[in-house]
């Protein structure tokens, strides 16, 4: 037997082995194709994960080279081929400014391996946008840094949101800050969290870092409880909003403020706290009273216009007769001089109608450009002579002339005047102030903007106690026990039909002073010096129109005693036929004396319209006890020549016709 026989595997074990071999060599080919597989398909995922993430990503070595970058980061950057960008520098890619900026930062990662965030701003092809961006270190396994990663998310739409977040908040801000009403926050306790500007600014030693009591600090003196009817107190016991009319003090002093407060609520619907409103309503408030006086002496005016005029038509009569009676008689007789003192009173009287027509209904004043100062002058001496009261007058340089009625303003200044008199009954010393202000439209006084002319009257008397302070410029109401208390209501009266203002400030014990505003006029004076004294007697044929029967008498006596052939017609229809009539048979008249008011018939003005077309060249003159009448006010513009004033002397009837007809003998 040959040895080598024995010592050798038999063939056929030999060849199992083999295939055993191959088996084992197969199944590993399998497994590593599997596995080859799976990786393959690890990779595709994580590619798409990598390029559909919904975020930019780029990836960065440590010395900014682009070493690759998903497709969401190339559409934020508007990268059409991957290929050309990668392996360029963040410097060439971005440009040299923002790249150094990039790159500074992934050299910084690179070296501290922390993750750090950025908010960026970038000009692109499709505009400009904003971007979110995370830096963080790629270290390999033996510990080096492989590059850096950045995510990056586009937040534009986020910011444009809140920019727009921003503008609204700094929109509303602004309408807090600079609303023209006092807006405070008010939380539990009633404490004052916020308040704006026109608040901080009414009330400087407010600071809500301090958190003061809303109590404490809008009342005077300090209060330290809460207020009785407070709307903020009610609005935070019960969740609804309130207001109401309260007392708060200043530093300009108590005024009166309107307040509403309404509630904040939290996200548990529980009220947190409340904005509160203070609007300053002193002054309108003022006006609306001013307004309500006004339409009271309005009422009353009218009431006056009706009374004066009547009562003017009787004084006619009565100061007409006696100023006959006095032409009739010798001088010193035992009679004259019982009716001179008749006719002073009944001038007295005449006054009086005079005071209540100022106020009433229509009394528009008969204007001319004149000085206010020489009114002033001339009206304080005379009030004050005799008087234990003395007066200054300090006015300024260059004062404006004033359009105005100098008699009423005349009026004006001696109730003011009489008024400072009578508050000083031990004596003292009247100061008149008069100078020029300017109104413009912020002003709270109810007046057209421009130039004005204020009057100012100080004493120092006794003052007006406060609960009278209101009533002063009402009709008829008086404090003192001589006086009808008409005085100051003429001049209220007056003063706005001048388109003026009248107020007054007192303090009982230390004086008053009156206000008056006169509008300004840019024009000056005109010469009216008065023509020479001529004879009043005349002769021509005068036609008067009137309704009351004892006023045709008194007319017609006077008109004779003048020299005069009057003829008398009852209303306005009467009037226009004796005009035809006397043209008619070659007698017409040389002037008509045509009563304005004729009840439930043709008055003066409509019977003139009449007339003038019959005889435009006719002499018209009007006459009425409503002399601040809109047409006794502006005669000229209803197409009068004259006006004569209810009652009136002969002496002014003659002197008014002698005026008109040029003197005619």
């Amino acid at each position: 037997m040959d040895p080598s026989d024995s010592e050798s595997p038999p063939k056929s074990d030999l060849l199992a082995e083999i295939d055993r071999l191959r088996s084992l060599v197969k199944d590993l080919q399998n497994v590593c194709a599997e596995q080859t597989g799976q990786v393959k398909k690890n990779e595709e995922y994580y590619q798409l994960l990598f390029e559909n993430a919904g975020l930019g990503i780029g990836f960065w070595s440590p010395d900014g080279e682009l070493l690759s970058t998903n497709r969401i980061a190339k559409e934020h950057l508007g990268w059409d081929d991957e290929s050309i960008h990668l392996g360029r520098s963040i410097t060439d890619l971005f440009g040299a400014e923002q790249g150094r900026t990039y790159l500074a930062r992934i050299q910084k990662i690179a070296r501290s391996r922390e993750v750090a965030s950025f908010e960026d701003h970038l000009t692109l092809p499709g505009g400009a946008r904003w971007f979110h961006s995370t830096y963080s270190a790629v270290v390999n396994p033996d510990g080096t840094v492989k590059g850096v990663e950045i995510v990056s998310q586009d937040i534009t739409k986020h910011r444009q949101i809140l920019e727009a977040l921003r503008e609204s908040e700094d929109k509303y801000r602004s309408l807090v800050e600079n609303s023209n009403l006092g807006i405070a926050l008010i939380g539990p306790g009633m404490k004052i969290l916020a308040a704006n500007r026109t608040l901080r600014k009414e009330f400087p030693r407010l600071d809500p870092a301090r958190t003061d009591h809303c109590f404490e600090q809008f009342n005077s003196p300090p209060r330290t409880t809460t207020c009785k009817g407070c709307p903020v107190l009610q609005t935070l016991e019960d969740g609804r909003s309130h207001d109401g009319i309260v007392s708060i003090a200043t530093d300009r002093g108590l005024r009166q403020c309107n307040c509403t407060s309404s509630p904040v609520v939290d996200e548990e619907g529980k009220v947190s706290s409340c904005i509160k409103t203070i609007e300053d309503v002193t002054d309108k408030l003022k006006i609306e009273k001013e307004m309500h006086e006004q339409e009271q002496m309005e009422t009353v005016g009218c009431l006056a216009g009706g009374i004066a005029h009547d009562f003017n038509n009787i004084l006619l009569a009565a100061l007409g007769n006696l100023s006959l009676a006095r032409m009739n008689i010798d001088s010193r007789s035992d009679a004259a001089e019982p009716l001179a003192e008749a006719e002073k009173a009944l001038d007295r009287a005449r006054g009086l109608t005079r005071q209540l027509l100022t106020f009433s209904s229509g009394g528009a004043p008969v204007k001319k450009i004149a000085s206010l100062m020489e009114i002033i002058e001339e009206t304080a001496g005379f009030v004050l002579h005799g008087s234990n009261v003395s007066y200054e007058i300090e006015c300024a340089d260059n004062l404006d002339f004033a359009e105005i009625d100098t008699g009423q303003i005349s009026q004006v200044v001696t109730n003011l005047v009489i008024n400072a008199d009578q508050a000083m009954p031990t004596g003292g010393t009247v100061r008149l102030v008069v100078k020029n202000v300017t109104i413009d439209a912020q002003s709270a006084l109810r007046l057209p903007p421009g130039r004005y002319i204020e009057m100012s009257v100080h004493d120092s008397g006794i003052g007006i106690p406060p609960k009278y302070e209101h009533r002063i410029f009402h009709p008829f109401f008086s404090t003192k026990k001589k006086g009808n208390g008409l005085g100051l209501t003429s001049c209220y009266s007056i003063v706005k039909k001048h388109g003026g203002h009248i107020r007054a400030e007192s303090e009982p014990g230390k004086g008053s002073t009156f206000y008056v505003l006169l509008p300004a006029s840019t024009k000056g004076p005109r010469d009216e010096s008065a023509p020479p004294h001529r004879p009043f007697a005349g002769q021509g044929r005068i036609l008067v129109m009137d309704d009351q029967e004892s006023i045709r008498r008194l007319s017609r006596a006077m008109l004779e005693k003048l020299g005069y052939k009057a003829v008398m017609a009852r209303n306005g229809t009467e009037a226009i036929d004796l005009w035809k009539e006397a043209a008619q048979v070659g007698e017409p008249f040389d002037a008509a004396i045509l009563d304005l008011t004729v009840p439930g018939e043709m008055g003066g003005e409509k019977a003139l319209k009449r007339l003038r077309a019959i005889d435009p060249h006719i002499k018209a003159v009007v006459s009425s006890g409503y002399s601040n009448d809109r047409v006794m006010a502006d005669f000229e513009k209803s197409g009068f020549n004259a006006r004569l004033e209810k009652p009136y002397r002969i002496n002014e009837l003659g002197r008014i016709l002698h005026e008109l007809l040029g003197g005619k003998q």
